[in-house]
């Protein structure tokens, strides 16, 4: 444990990362107490020295170096960031990064936390905004909320096309009529489309106009379902206040989506490593994190299949996922792993995918979390029984029957 001291606001964070300790003069300065009662001095930018309190983790850095790959001082858990001074308009979105997301060993003992860098959204350049003003003040009522024969408004087109400084003043403009959550053809209001089209700073003018942030479309999809489903992270940094588990029609709340995107990018990095591929994991991964920072349940079931997202995980073999998922501080975490899913738990599925030894090791990290080998699914059959025939059946057998294993520590990621 280590202690913050910033601006006479006290907090507690974990330490991590390399440490640059010089401290610029003028800098706002702030003391760590590491655990070996190390003090250490950082510092933020000199240009937030003066600025009002707001909600960022961008620039709360170690050191210096703001850079991408540097190590943020504080998690989720550090609600006093609220009264650290930091830019105007920016939006705090903080957390752990456990490792196993890389699939690599890693000592117990040690804790180590990724830079997620936050999505900082900038103000509207006045000028830019009053020209756009100036160019649509002349259309009347009927020509703002004209339709195109796909059912598009102007609103709509401008947030598709990425056009912030007009889709801001279309939007003040359908604000005072009442339209701003006007749906195109497919049930997608400005909002969503915004979402859609990846424009995060669109999306966050049109909330700050108060946009439906929970609106849904044709397919009961919101902008959190739509965001997870295409990886689209930037949107899930504005740290809005969504309902993180509405359902779509069906039965998915946005972390299943997410969870459901993460695990395709891992099968298609695992079958074909590219750094499109790469990137598109990395995104992945970063919402299904923002969306549990949000506050999503990790227990919440599908409605057609009652699967939790530990399920969709474990089924689709993704290892690094299933071991984060087990790693999260959750209150009842054998809970989770022994509920069912139209009668299979976990552990059923894991057993029955192919006996390789990627599966052993996954057998052993639900066993090390609490899961029950003895459990029969509507079938009456025990994990142990949906072992398929294959190289490693014999030893993935042996690990469902009897729980006693040898401890995860002798394993290393396969």
């Amino acid at each position: 444990m280590c202690l913050i001291k910033a601006l006479g606001v006290s907090s507690s964070c974990p330490l991590a990362g390399p440490v640059n300790d010089q401290v610029r003069a003028g800098d706002p300065e702030y003391i760590i107490i590491s655990p070996q009662n190390q003090i250490i001095h950082v510092n933020v930018l000199p240009s937030l020295a003066t600025a009002p309190p707001a909600v960022v983790a961008h620039h709360c850095f170690l050191g210096n170096d703001p850079g991408v790959h540097s190590w943020p001082l504080c998690n989720h858990g550090l609600s006093s960031l609220q009264e650290v001074p930091l830019a105007p308009g920016s939006f705090m979105a903080p957390f752990t990064h456990d490792p196993s997301w890389l699939g690599l060993h890693q000592d117990s003992e040690s804790e180590s936390l990724l830079r997620m860098t936050t999505y900082v959204v900038p103000d509207l350049i006045p000028m830019d905004l009053e020209e756009a003003r100036a160019k649509t003040h002349h259309l009347s009522p009927e020509q703002l909320l004209q339709r195109d024969e796909d059912g598009d408004t102007i609103l709509h087109l401008y947030a598709a096309k990425g056009l912030r400084g007009l889709s801001y003043a279309v939007a003040e403009r359908y604000q005072q009529y009442g339209q701003l959550d006007t749906k195109e053809h497919n049930g997608k209001s400005p909002l969503l489309v915004a979402v859609a089209a990846n424009q995060p700073q669109i999306v966050y003018d049109l909330i700050t106009l108060g946009a439906d942030v929970d609106a849904s479309d044709k397919k009961g999809q919101t902008a959190l379902h739509v965001a997870g489903t295409y990886g689209l992270s930037d949107v899930l940094r504005l740290q809005k206040t969504f309902n993180v588990e509405a359902r779509n029609y069906e039965g998915l709340t946005p972390l299943h989506c997410a969870v459901n995107a993460q695990n395709a990018a891992y099968t298609s990095r695992m079958t074909q490593a590219s750094p499109e591929n790469e990137q598109r994991e990395r995104e992945t991964q970063t919402c299904v994190q923002l969306l549990l920072q949000l506050g999503a349940s990790c227990t919440s079931q599908d409605i057609k299949s009652n699967k939790t997202v530990l399920h969709l995980a474990v089924q689709a073999g993704n290892i690094p996922l299933v071991k984060f998922l087990l790693d999260l501080s959750l209150p009842d975490l054998p809970g989770l792993v022994n509920m069912k899913a139209h009668g299979n738990t976990v552990l059923h599925m894991a057993a029955a995918l192919p006996p390789l030894q990627s599966t052993e090791y996954l057998i052993q990290l639900l066993l090390l979390s609490g899961a029950d080998p003895s459990t029969r699914n509507l079938e009456n059959e025990q994990p142990a029984h949906l072992v398929p025939p294959g190289d490693y059946s014999e030893q993935v057998s042996l690990y469902t029957a009897h729980p006693a294993t040898p401890g995860l520590s002798e394993l290393h990621f396969p």
